[in-house]
């Protein structure tokens, strides 16, 4: 309740025109602050959810839905969400030639990854847990590498410690230890980013 008092006084003394949020629990404040103000209300999906909020909230108010994908936004239409209601923005990246494109820039990532020139290279970007589907990805390296055996896999972005010991063991036991590197956290994504042939993104909550 504090959190929408202070939210709906934020909204007047600022005349905002329009609240935006992101997330299930951010949706039932948003909603509840848009109908104290008398706001439009926008609230962003960007994984499957079955939460009520976006089946009920919407209805005849001035709360309206934005999907990042037209699946997501077909599951809440198969739900009972009014698809006028629903519009899709795609997440998106501004490519503006920030990633190096030179020869000799993948030779330097992949040398420095002790990758070898020829060989393949999958990448998956971006926080590394099962909510993103890292453990797919690593489970995926064995038949991978037995049908292109000159493939490697990346991984890079946050994981817990334990985590990253976790998805090890899966690729030692699978005997593919060697072809599996974790990077954690980067601050020269463009520059690795040319090393990469595939970028995978496997996670079964999300579509992006």
């Amino acid at each position: 309740l504090r959190s929408i008092k202070i939210m709906a006084k934020f909204v007047r003394d600022n005349n905002i025109d329009l609240v935006h949020t992101h997330l299930t629990r951010a949706t039932y404040i948003g909603y509840i602050v848009g109908r104290i103000t008398k706001r439009p209300v926008v609230s962003t999906v960007h994984v499957l959810t079955k939460d009520a909020a976006y089946r009920y909230l919407p209805g005849k108010n001035k709360h309206f839905v934005v999907t990042v994908s037209n699946f997501v936004r077909q599951a809440l239409v198969d739900r009972g969400v009014s698809p006028d209601k629903m519009f899709t923005v795609y997440n998106g990246t501004e490519f503006d030639g920030s990633i190096p494109q030179s020869e000799s820039t993948r030779e330097e990532v992949r040398a420095e990854l002790g990758i070898p020139l020829d060989s393949t290279v999958i990448g998956q970007l971006g926080r590394v847990d099962d909510f993103k589907g890292a453990h797919l990805t690593v489970a995926a390296v064995k038949s991978v590498v037995q049908e292109n055996p000159d493939s490697y896999f990346v991984l890079i972005g946050f994981s817990e410690p334990e985590y990253a010991e976790k998805l090890r063991a899966i690729a030692s036991k699978d005997g593919v230890g060697d072809r599996l590197v974790q990077l954690g956290v980067r601050n020269d994504v463009s520059r690795l980013m040319s090393a990469l042939d595939i970028v995978t993104l496997p996670s079964v909550t999300e579509a992006c």
